[in-house]
């Protein structure tokens, strides 16, 4: 018997931006909304070049002429985002986020770079290294200063870390792998543990999860503890339809 996962993207809460990961070939989880810049973010500064091939070129000389090059740089990346030149502007938005920290425009270059490789469905970054380097420059010392970007961030960081757990569960039940599958259940309780309440918002459904994945590793003694977090009543998840799910799934009665 095959397990499935019942999490979603949905469970992530997504009220501080829009889903930012992009899905896997596998999987289709509705369009993928583009990440507006901050309302407060600069557009574009001016270029003395005219045509796409001599702005190009222009972006691509070090120093660049007209001003400082991290918003030179990002003036240019906004160009090629707003002409749907994804992979460049990705490009772009990635030197002046992580070359350029201490810049006015990199915490909006970051945002924008994730943005870009989410509208690219692109599935060969390493979103986990990404994401931890972002979350280092600017969600550090200098956490202060980026409140609501921080917060996007670690959306992002949480999202990475499902698609991580959701991949082991869906492989681990594909090769009928029982110590993968406990270790799916894991991740599972850790993004629980660490994101309940903040990125994410179904946590019943990630617990869910996790019992059944112990439940497929043979391991009903950590689904029962697992599914307790669900049943206590101070976790206020008691009464849902997830808790009458959990009983049913372990023989104590409810509705499967």
């Amino acid at each position: 018997m095959r397990w499935r996962a019942s999490v979603t993207m949905g469970t992530l809460l997504l009220a501080c931006g829009p889903q930012l990961v992009p899905a896997p070939p596998e999987a289709a989880l509705g369009s993928r909304a583009s990440l507006a810049p901050d309302a407060s973010a600069p557009d574009t500064a001016p270029l003395d070049a005219t045509t796409p091939d001599a702005r190009a070129s222009s972006c691509d000389r070090h120093p660049l002429d007209g001003g400082d090059v991290a918003d030179v740089l990002y003036a240019c990346a906004r160009r090629a985002y707003d002409g749907e030149d994804l992979a460049v502007a990705a490009r772009l938005f990635r030197e002046v986020a992580f070359d350029h920290p201490t810049s006015s425009v990199g915490v909006y270059a970051a945002q924008l770079y994730f943005d870009c490789l989410n509208r690219m469905s692109d599935h060969e970054t390493d979103w986990h290294a990404e994401v931890t380097t972002v979350l280092a420059l600017y969600c550090g010392a200098e956490r202060a200063k980026h409140v609501d970007d921080c917060r996007r961030f670690q959306l992002v960081d949480a999202q990475v870390r499902f698609r991580a757990a959701a991949a082991l569960f869906e492989r681990a039940s594909r090769n009928r792998d029982g110590a993968e599958m406990e270790r799916a259940g894991d991740a599972f309780v850790a993004l629980y543990r660490q994101d309940c309440g903040k990125a994410v918002e179904k946590c019943d459904e990630l617990l869910y999860d996790a019992v059944i994945a112990y439940l497929g590793a043979g391991r009903r003694d950590r689904a029962e503890a697992t599914a307790q977090l669900v049943f206590d009543p101070k976790n206020r998840m008691n009464d849902g339809p997830i808790a009458k799910k959990l009983r049913c799934k372990l023989g104590d009665g409810g509705t499967c």
